[in-house]
C-alpha cells in the first residue's frame, strides 16, 4: 500500500508500516496542487493538522485508490478541514484519535475551573510581573470563590467528563451531577449522579461542558438554557464553542447574570469574540488537549490505526463505521454482511473486524 502521511509521523512510520510505500508531506508548506498529485494514487492518508486548503469533494474525487483516512485529534466540526460526507459517499473509511487526550483535557478543565473561580488572580499575577505588589481586586472582577462545597454539573459524561469528575470528587465538592443522552457508564456513575440537562443547569454552581459538535449539540445552550443557570454560577467549556449561542453567553456574563466563565473553545477559531474582552472570563486558545505526553500518544495512536488497516483489520475509533456494511466501501476486504447474526458476520467478528 501507499501511505501519504504528515511528516511528524515519518520518523516512526517505518517501524509501524514495514514493506509499505511511505511518502511524507509538510502540512504548512504543501500546496493544493502538490497535495493532489501526491494523494491521487495513495491508499491511505494520515495527517495531524489542518491543511492550508480543505480536503474537499473536488480533491477526494481524484483519489481513486484512497480507501482510508486517519486524522490525529477528535474535532469534526470544521468542513474546511475535510469533507466527511464526501468520504462517506466515496466509500472511504475515516478515523480519528477521539479520547486519546481525555486526561489532559480533564486536567485543563480543572485548571480553568479554579481560574474562573478566582479570575482576579490573573490580574494580580500580571501586576506583580510589572513590579506591583497588590491584592486589590478591580470592581468589575468577581470576588474569589472556593470549589469546596460546590455543586458541580458536568454536561457530556463521556471519557473527558468522567475524567473531570474523577479529579473533582476528592477536592471537596458537595455533589457532582452528570448529564449524557444515554445512561451513565459504570465508570461515570462511580463519580457522578445522573441528571437531566435542565435540572443540572438550574442546580449547579459550577457547570463544565465537554460536548462534541453534532446536529443535536450545535447551539444547544441558547438564551433559554442560559437563563436556567444560577446567576452565581461559574461556567467552563472544554468541548466545542458552537455548543453555545455566543451572543447569549456574552450578554449573560456582561450583565452579571452569570458570575464567570473559563473557556478553552469559541465558535470561530482563531477568534475575535467579544467574550475575549470580558473581565470575568478567562480563556485559553483551544489548548486543553495539548501536552508533551499527549503529542507522543497522538503519533503512536495514529500509526497504530494505520497499521491496523494495513493488516486488513478494522481500525479503532472509526467515525463512519457504517461503511463496513455498504457496497460503496472501497476496502472491500473489510465488508461486513448486514445480517449481524449470519455465519459470515460471526466469522468476521472473531477475525477481529469488530474489535
Amino acid at each position: 500500500m501507499k501511505f501519504l502521511i504528515e511528516k511528524t509521523f515519518a520518523e516512526k512510520a517505518a517501524s509501524y508500516l514495514p514493506g509499505h510505500d511511505i511518502e511524507a508531506f509538510s502540512t504548512a508548506e504543501i500546496t493544493r496542487e502538490a497535495f493532489i498529485a501526491a494523494v491521487r494514487d495513495a491508499d491511505v492518508l494520515g495527517f495531524r493538522w489542518q491543511l492550508p486548503f480543505p480536503i474537499d469533494r473536488a480533491v477526494l474525487n481524484v483519489c481513486e485508490k484512497l480507501a482510508y483516512v486517519h486524522k490525529s485529534g477528535a474535532g469534526l466540526e470544521h468542513s474546511d478541514v475535510i469533507d466527511l460526507e464526501a468520504l462517506k459517499d466515496l466509500g472511504i473509511l475515516f478515523s480519528n484519535n477521539s479520547g486519546i487526550n481525555a486526561e489532559a483535557v480533564a486536567e485543563h478543565a480543572v485548571m480553568l475551573t479554579l481560574m474562573a473561580l478566582r479570575p482576579a488572580s490573573l490580574q494580580q499575577m500580571s501586576a506583580m510581573r510589572n513590579g506591583n505588589w497588590t491584592a486589590d481586586i478591580a470592581p468589575e472582577m468577581p470576588a474569589p470563590r472556593t470549589l469546596k462545597g460546590k455543586v458541580v454539573g458536568i454536561v457530556g459524561m463521556g471519557r473527558i467528563g468522567t475524567a473531570i469528575a474523577e479529579r473533582l470528587k476528592p477536592m471537596g465538592v458537595s455533589r457532582i451531577l452528570g448529564y449524557r443522552r444515554g445512561p451513565l457508564s459504570p465508570d461515570a456513575a462511580a463519580f457522578a449522579e445522573p441528571s437531566g440537562l435542565d435540572a443540572l443547569l438550574s442546580q449547579a454552581e459550577v457547570v463544565i461542558f465537554c460536548l462534541p459538535i453534532t446536529d443535536d449539540t450545535r447551539g444547544l445552550i441558547d438564551a433559554s438554557k442560559i437563563r436556567m443557570m444560577r446567576p452565581d454560577a461559574t461556567l467552563v467549556n472544554v468541548g466545542r464553542g458552537a455548543v453555545f449561542d455566543e451572543d447569549a453567553l456574552f450578554n449573560a456574563l456582561s450583565q452579571k447574570k452569570l458570575r464567570a466563565a473559563g473557556l478553552d473553545v469559541l465558535t470561530d477559531e482563531p477568534s475575535h469574540s467579544s467574550l475575549m474582552r470580558l473581565p470575568n472570563v478567562v480563556l485559553t486558545p483551544h489548548t486543553a488537549g495539548t501536552a508533551v505526553e499527549v503529542q507522543e500518544m497522538q503519533i503512536s495512536a495514529s500509526l497504530e490505526a494505520m497499521a491496523t488497516f494495513a493488516a486488513g483489520r478494522r481500525p479503532p475509533r472509526l467515525v463512519n463505521g457504517d461503511l463496513l456494511y455498504s457496497p460503496a466501501l472501497r476496502a472491500a476486504w473489510m465488508a461486513v454482511p448486514r445480517e449481524r447474526g449470519s455465519a459470515a458476520w460471526q466469522s468476521g467478528r472473531h477475525a477481529g473486524m469488530h474489535s
